[in-house]
């Protein structure tokens, strides 16, 4: 779990709409297997899109299919099951572009996971399985829930639309704006409120659980810490 009261330094940030991105270059994180992409803010990639992955052993003069890989969406990383040292590699498809919503006063998140008991009868012992992971949370930022999302001043994606019109969004959890660390996952909206307390005073609070979108097969709670 992760928690934070840092004033307004606490940075959360949405994700618009998607944005087409072709051949990005991604680089070797040093174990030879896991790639990411060069561009930090195409980290985000869309998984209602395809994303195709090339190598290439030549200095990019031909590029092949990737062999067998998994692709973690809200990093932007490819992590091979074999070592591509040495090898370029590029992506295609869609990255979502994200900025700052919100400078939070409090945030939460917190990931769990149900266990599964697969003890077998005459066992001595309770054997266990990780089953179902999920991340829920909180936050209370001090901003209008009418604020805009998309950071172009209009009235529309604004956290009651989100959560009247059921949309799933990446929150970005960044606990100080000088700190390279977050927290990202997929998320469902799932209560807002407005506070106004003295001299005018406007509080927002909003609470979330994670989410495993249909395109997914739900097989899997989008999470990813960086």
């Amino acid at each position: 779990m992760a928690n934070a009261t840092a004033g307004y330094k606490t940075v959360l940030q949405l994700t618009g709409e998607p944005i087409t991105m072709t051949e990005e270059s991604l680089s070797n994180t040093g174990d030879g297997k896991t790639f990411e992409v060069d561009a930090s803010a195409r980290s985000i990639w869309n998984w209602e899109t395809a994303v195709t992955v090339e190598v290439s052993d030549d200095a990019g003069a031909t590029w092949t299919a990737a062999p067998l890989h998994t692709i973690k969406y809200l990093s932007g990383k490819v992590v091979f099951s074999a070592s591509q040292t040495g090898k370029m590699v590029r992506a295609s498809g869609e990255y979502l572009p994200r900025f700052d919503w919100a400078r939070a006063s409090e945030c939460s998140f917190e990931q769990s996971a149900n266990d599964q008991v697969t003890t077998a009868f005459g066992d001595t012992n309770v054997s266990r399985i990780y089953g179902l992971s999920e991340v829920s949370g909180d936050l209370s930022a001090f901003v209008l829930l009418d604020q805009p999302m998309d950071g172009d001043g209009g009235t529309e994606d604004s956290v009651r639309d989100l959560l009247a019109g059921r949309k799933f969004i990446v929150l970005s959890y960044q606990p100080n704006s000088d700190v390279e660390y977050y927290e990202r996952a997929v998320v469902m909206l799932t209560s807002a409120a407005l506070e106004m307390s003295v001299d005018a005073v406007q509080g927002a609070s909003v609470s979330f659980v994670s989410a495993s979108p249909k395109s997914l097969g739900n097989s899997q709670v989008i999470f990813e810490v960086g």
